[in-house]
């Protein structure tokens, strides 16, 4: 098993934009209920190394995720461990729900969260997100050249993805 040096999650980036209705270090509502919806009072995770491969597993992941059905750009936010760990949050692992084996056992979820506890980890991220700390950004092109790298290598195959997918992938490799 892998280190587990941070745990990353995707985000829309346009959530993030501050409205200028904010003077402040406020956090944007559409943040709060767009990126960092709980489910079980728990947050979705993936864990991950610094480096670009292993970031890209985390692309990987989420775009073959049980509920995905298309192709999209993507960006992705990491987290030391350490610092959320210091900030009395509370990774556990959990199996992902990703159609790429072995991913499943690389997902974690922040759980027991509360108002105050998701309050304190959206200031985290906002402070990344405004410093371009651990944020990594992916066109459609670069997560559909992640998907084929994988079939390519076996990973996964290509019948186990949706439909709308499959056709997706078969362009950007012509």
């Amino acid at each position: 098993m892998m280190a587990f040096e941070f745990a990353a999650r995707k985000f829309s980036r346009a959530k993030w934009v501050k409205p200028s209705f904010i003077r402040d270090d406020d956090i944007p509502a559409d943040a709060i209920t767009g990126c960092l919806k709980t489910a079980d009072n728990k947050l979705s995770f993936w864990h991950c190394t610094e480096e670009k491969t292993s970031i890209e597993d985390v692309v990987l992941a989420l775009a073959t995720g049980i509920k995905v059905d298309k192709l999209e750009k993507m960006h992705v936010v990491a987290f030391k461990k350490d610092a959320l760990d210091s900030a009395d949050l509370v990774l556990v692992r959990s199996d992902g729900e990703t159609r790429v084996k072995d991913m499943v056992e690389r997902h974690v979820d922040l759980i027991e969260l509360t108002l105050s506890k998701l309050a304190n980890f959206a200031k985290i991220m906002a402070k990344q997100i405004s410093a371009e700390l651990h944020c990594h950004s992916f066109t459609k092109k670069e997560v559909a050249k992640i998907l084929n790298d994988s079939i390519a290598v076996g990973r996964i195959t290509v019948d186990k993805l949706p439909q709308e997918i499959q056709a997706e992938l078969a362009k950007v490799s012509k």
